[in-house]
């Protein structure tokens, strides 16, 4: 009875530390998923020959990040080239029109290619509980970065990138549009947060620096 009881006093005192690994490991999962949408998405604009645009949006929610490849929104019945076809610019007009809807409708010259949605979690799961969150941040010379509420980040398929961010998806898009080639550093803080919005445990931290490949910092 007595080990049985060492055991059970030990194993209370341990569940607290070992939920807190299993959020801080979960908020890393997405860490890297981030790092591999944002590599998959240069990866695929070299390979298909199309722009791609990784959108962040935050709004009043705990934050998503999208993929969408650019086209030029001919139907596959179309003439004289079937379609759709990849288009290498980030900047063509009406390029990302409508883009938030996330299934395209006639004429919209994108295809959406895939999510990461926090946003769409049930009331019961870790991420909800645990107040789970992806806060864009744009460097501006400050430290911290400042908090943005969307940003948009564009490749051509020789490697050029384009970067906005403003309050809004579309905003940030347009803002993409009319800057010249990215040269900064843009950030996804992924985190766990109490009820006053302060951070809890980790935050992991993925950087996206122009021209070079995402990497994952913990802090």
């Amino acid at each position: 009875m007595v080990v049985v009881m060492l055991i059970a006093i030990l194993a209370a005192l341990a569940a607290p530390s070992l939920a807190t690994a299993r959020d801080d490991q979960l908020a890393f999962s997405y860490a890297r998923q981030v790092s591999e949408m944002v590599h998959n998405a240069r990866a695929r604009s070299a390979g298909r020959g199309a722009a791609h645009l990784v959108l962040y949006i935050r709004g009043a929610g705990r934050g998503e990040l999208h993929v969408f490849e650019a086209t030029d929104g001919l139907l596959a019945t179309s003439t004289p080239i079937a379609g759709p076809n990849p288009v290498s610019s980030c900047r063509a007009p009406n390029q990302w029109q409508n883009v938030t809807a996330l299934t395209p409708a006639a004429g919209d010259r994108w295809v959406h290619i895939e999510s990461l949605n926090l946003n769409n979690m049930s009331a019961a799961s870790v991420q909800v509980k645990q107040n789970m969150m992806m806060l864009g941040r744009v460097a501006t010379g400050t430290d911290p970065p400042a908090n943005v509420d969307a940003w948009a980040l564009c490749t051509t398929p020789n490697g050029t990138t384009y970067f906005g961010s403003d309050n809004s998806a579309a905003n940030a898009i347009a803002a993409m549009q009319s800057q010249p080639p990215f040269n900064g550093v843009a950030e996804l803080d992924i985190a766990r947060h109490d009820t006053g919005g302060l951070v809890v445990g980790l935050t992991r931290r993925v950087i996206i620096a122009s021209g070079g490949a995402p990497r994952i910092k913990s802090e």
